[in-house]
């Protein structure tokens, strides 16, 4: 109100001015408006009441004063709490626990603005969907739903699977979908492995250790982030901004490493020293110091690490028919020197591991034969002949993404869009790889023999 009528008083001693004493009280008046300005609001009323005063010295046409009125309110820019919902029994339901203050902080960051590193949720984001279950009540968005149970993603990003049985009532509610803040985690992993743990945040990784090397596996992981994306800028690929924080536990055994595995479900092989998991979004490694130095254990870092930043930046989509030699072989592209770390060119191209049996492959031209073009149809190889199709698998990505960049990304978009967890089967997966890079099976062994020979 005082400033409506300080408007129209001055409004009424403008039209009695001449021009020259109107240039005078122009000049006097923009220097307190803008010194005015403190903070944002300050600022924002302090140039509007600068305006609306020159506009009436120089006769220009001015808003009216209610809506001059309205740039003084004060607005609470942060989301409410879970409140006034929709009704819907029919949705896909997705269940996480909800930790209202990371959503709370996680959207004052937002209305802030972000640094550049910081990680932040891209996509446009659902709404947290609300489920009264036999267990509780429980938050989250859907990712797939069978008529057995539902698959859940929790705030950390983390699948879970519900059982249908548990589901008393599923509401929608008003407040957008956030993903966990680092700080929210660091205390949520505290509380999950106990005193035995460090827990260190090192953006955008949280780290859990029984070791006092933590710094040694802050440097490996962030060089392996800063390598994926110079050679996605390189070659074209397109990578998003991370959604949720990265999580990577280093045990101190392997009888430590399998005992977590079984306790998770994870099928690993006798002689696996880490994996990654889709369904708990973490890379999961041990450390012995007998054997941390070995390539093999350096090898099983840079390729777990890779897996989880390929599929948290959108090169792949978990729960979707991705075929493995696709993820395997990007994964393997990065156990090679030139690739472990950034500015490294001019170092070897080769994974150690697999350029014996490739260079064995080339001189076996039907065997080359029969594994590309198995490998290319279904994932059977990885079951019956894993060193091979792992080998194969590398020089197929590696060919690809070097020497037909833009079909490469492509490729990995389309296959990004398929559904979740919908078969993929071998004909439509042989001709959709096809029709993509234009290309039959004679030619593409000729192609990935000549690139081969040439690193």
């Amino acid at each position: 109100m005082t400033y409506s009528l300080t408007v129209l008083s001055l409004s009424f001693a403008a039209n009695n001015m001449n021009r020259i004493t109107k240039v005078i009280l122009l000049f006097i008046l923009l220097v307190p408006g803008f010194l005015y300005g403190i903070d944002k609001h300050q600022r924002q009323l302090g140039q509007d009441f600068t305006v609306a005063i020159v506009g009436l010295i120089l006769g220009w046409n001015t808003p009216h004063s209610s809506q001059m009125e309205q740039t003084g309110l004060d607005v609470d820019s942060t989301s409410e709490q879970l409140g006034p919902s929709k009704e819907n029994n029919n949705v896909e339901v997705l269940i996480a626990k909800v930790d209202h203050q990371s959503t709370l902080d996680a959207t004052r960051e937002r209305d802030g603005g972000k640094k550049e590193n910081e990680i932040s949720w891209q996509s446009r984001r659902p709404p947290f969907l609300k489920m009264d279950t036999t267990n509780g009540t429980l938050f989250g968005i859907p990712v797939a739903q069978f008529s057995d149970e539902s698959w859940l993603m929790r705030n950390d990003g983390a699948i879970q699977r519900v059982s249908r049985d548990h589901i008393l009532k599923e509401t929608i509610t008003s407040v957008p979908f956030e993903p966990i803040s680092l700080q929210s985690l660091v205390v949520e992993l505290r509380k999950e492995f106990g005193a035995g743990f460090q827990v260190r945040a090192e953006q955008p990784y949280v780290f859990v250790t029984q070791s006092k090397n933590a710094s040694q596996w802050v440097e490996r992981f962030r060089n392996l982030n800063a390598s994926l994306k110079q050679y996605s800028r390189k070659y074209g690929l397109n990578c998003t901004t991370l959604d949720f924080p990265l999580i990577a536990i280093v045990l101190g055994s392997e009888s430590e490493f399998r005992h977590y595995a079984q306790a998770q479900e994870a099928n690993i092989p006798p002689n696996c020293g880490g994996f990654y998991s889709q369904r708990d979004n973490r890379i999961v490694l041990f450390e012995d110091a007998k054997i941390v130095s070995r390539q093999e254990v350096q090898d099983t870092i840079c390729h777990e690490a890779i897996h989880q930043l390929a599929f948290n930046m959108g090169l792949h989509k978990r729960c979707s028919g991705t075929p493995v030699w696709l993820a395997e072989g990007f994964a393997t592209i990065f156990e090679a020197p030139a690739y472990s770390s950034p500015n490294s060119e001019g170092r070897s191209r080769w994974p150690a591991s697999r350029k014996a049996t490739c260079i064995a492959l080339l001189e076996n031209h039907a065997n080359l034969y029969r594994l590309v073009d198995s490998l290319l149809r279904n994932d059977n190889v990885f079951k019956n002949e894993p060193d091979l199709a792992y080998a194969v698998s590398w020089g197929i990505a590696h060919h690809l993404s070097t020497n037909s960049p833009r079909e490469f990304a492509d490729y990995l978009h389309q296959i990004g869009q398929l559904p979740s967890l919908v078969d993929f089967p071998a004909e439509d997966r042989w001709a959709h790889f096809r029709s993509t890079f234009k290309v039959e099976m004679p030619q593409l062994i000729r192609q990935l023999k000549s690139h081969l020979r040439s690193l």
